[in-house]
């Protein structure tokens, strides 16, 4: 959130310097960010605990984020594998859906209907697994560091 904030200094300073016709649908960008920050914020609880209590897992996690990170289409375009065979991964990438959520409203691109449906179940999925997580452990968790 720091460094978003921080970068969301340089985004407003580029609106003036380069100005860029707003829209209204841009702020639907705000509860796409909420629900990629209930993902994240779930997903960081439930990972968290699990790294605490077997510590090989962290690890893993860090090299399965940059395994996902290359597959979600962020310093690539999802057009570039459009008509393709490996067009699915787009689809079946959480983390690619979660990303257009935010990503679409801010260029006037819309979003489907689809894929707000997809962030919401995301969201209420990972929400649940970490209050689970959080309610089963947290007095625990001292123990395993």
């Amino acid at each position: 959130m720091l460094i978003f904030a921080h970068h969301l200094v340089i985004v407003v300073l580029l609106y003036i310097v380069m100005p860029w016709p707003l829209h209204g649908s841009m702020l639907l960008a705000v509860p796409g960010f909420a629900i990629l920050l209930i993902v994240l914020l779930g997903g960081s609880v439930a990972l968290g605990m699990l790294c605490a209590r077997f510590r090989d897992i962290g690890t893993a996690v860090v090299s399965g984020l940059q395994f996902i990170f290359f597959l979600t289409p962020i310093i690539w375009t999802e057009d570039a594998l459009r008509g393709t065979a490996f067009y699915w991964l787009i689809r079946a990438n959480p983390f690619a859906t979660l990303l257009d959520l935010v990503r679409r409203p801010l260029l006037s691109q819309p979003t489907d209907p689809v894929q707000w449906l997809l962030g919401a179940i995301y969201a209420i999925v990972v929400a649940v697994i970490a209050f689970g997580c959080y309610a089963k452990y947290r007095h625990r968790v001292a123990y395993w560091l």
